[in-house]
């Protein structure tokens, strides 16, 4: 391996390092870090600036600098429009400018086997911070985990661990490849996979994620709706019980304890949230149409998501769409629409399907969470892989004709 060539995966494996600020831990100086990515995003932005604004045939490359593009604009409307100073608008959209990662991903052109090894070393990284924030509860190692109570109401420690989205894609592949190779050993990785998916505790990551799977598996597997029907019908003569001290059943708990305050005229906050986004929040067409950009606590528009944080209990991260809309208008949600819906479309190789399982997660996931720019490095993944297999598809294609 040259130097050059191990310079590229240094950085491969460095800047998501500086993106989730050494992961929080409490052991490492949080403004040091900082200080390193707000420095690392010019240096990227530098480095990858002729493959960013090269013509490229490809849509999905398209979208991404164009969703790209408005981001940085968005830093000029919260100025404009919301008296946030520029460095202060940089500071607050840094982490979304991990966006960049895709454009350092195609440059370098990396092979689907490093990307790959990449997401299993993020998942061995995973599983040890985890074990370890759990060997050290309640008291909190990352600082994500300070702003809240770390309990085990829902049966175990929630533990938040920045790069989890590492955990769903490689459930995805765990499933994809048992599918098309047919080893056990994938099996296994996938029931692993699951298992810390309900370890985080959050439902929607639990219910999607079988949602997704599910409906991968009635697509690839002959005749399991009629094992599914045998099934359900099987549950009707079954007897199961789900001990309600477990995670499981405290998740369920909680879950029919929302919806009994539903029933009885309490509407779902996220409803409320999208509601006041989408249209109660103040706007003007410019705004409208190309975001506010992302409040910085220290502005004047921080201050005003504080006070609604405080006051109506509103929080973006709870409303992925509308957390878009408020960043980037209406066109960052259409083009981000529009990149989720060809990433889904794209035909790719059969052991490649997980990439797109990923992006129709992070499609739904979004609706509840701010899955697509909490998660910005392995959506960025997803699409480069989609990209690349669609181009070995097209150059498979050429040489058989």
């Amino acid at each position: 391996m040259n130097s050059s060539r191990l310079m590229k995966l240094v950085i491969l494996y460095l800047f998501p390092f500086l993106h989730y600020l050494g992961f929080r831990y409490i052991g490492f100086n949080l403004t040091i870090l900082k200080a390193l990515y707000f420095v690392a995003i010019p240096l990227m932005t530098l480095y990858i600036a002729n493959t960013l604004f090269q013509k490229k045939q490809s849509v999905l490359f398209n979208k991404m600098r164009t969703i790209t593009l408005l981001i940085f604009i968005s830093i000029i409307t919260a100025f404009l429009f919301n008296g946030q100073s520029i460095s202060l608008g940089y500071r607050a959209t840094a982490p979304i400018l991990g966006i960049l990662f895709y454009f350092y991903l195609n440059k370098a052109n990396f092979t689907i086997k490093e990307i790959e090894c990449f997401i299993w070393i993020n998942v061995c990284v995973y599983l040890f911070l985890w074990l370890y924030a759990l060997s050290q509860a309640p008291i909190p190692i990352f600082t994500v985990d300070q702003d809240r109570q770390l309990n085990d109401d829902r049966g175990i420690f929630r533990i938040a661990i920045m790069n989890r989205a590492c955990i769903m894609m490689a459930l995805f592949y765990s499933v994809n490849r048992w599918i098309v190779i047919k080893k056990k050993i994938f099996l296994v990785l996938s029931i692993l996979m699951f298992v810390l998916i309900v370890f985080m505790t959050v439902r929607q990551y639990i219910v999607i994620s079988v949602f997704v799977v599910t409906f991968y598996l009635f697509k690839k597997i002959r005749y399991i709706w009629l094992y599914a029907i045998m099934g359900l019908l099987l549950l009707n003569f079954v007897s199961i019980s789900i001990p309600k001290d477990s995670i499981l059943g405290r998740l369920i708990e909680l879950s029919e304890r929302q919806a009994i305050d539903n029933k009885y005229g309490e509407t779902n906050v996220r409803i409320l949230e999208y509601e006041y986004y989408f249209l109660d929040f103040p706007q003007n067409v410019v705004t409208s149409l190309l975001g506010n950009g992302v409040p910085h606590s220290d502005s004047s528009y921080g201050l005003k998501e504080s006070k609604l944080n405080d006051v109506k209990k509103y929080f973006r991260s709870d409303v992925g769409y509308a957390n878009l809309y408020l960043l980037i208008g209406i066109i960052g949600v259409l083009v981000v629409f529009q990149l989720m819906y060809y990433s889904i479309k794209y035909k790719v190789n059969n052991e490649m399907v997980y990439a797109k399982m990923f992006m129709f997660y992070i499609a739904l996931a979004n609706i509840a969470s701010a899955a697509f720019t909490f998660d910005i490095l392995f959506v960025c993944i997803a699409v480069y892989l989609i990209d690349k297999s669609k181009l070995q598809m097209s150059l498979s294609n050429k040489e058989l004709s």
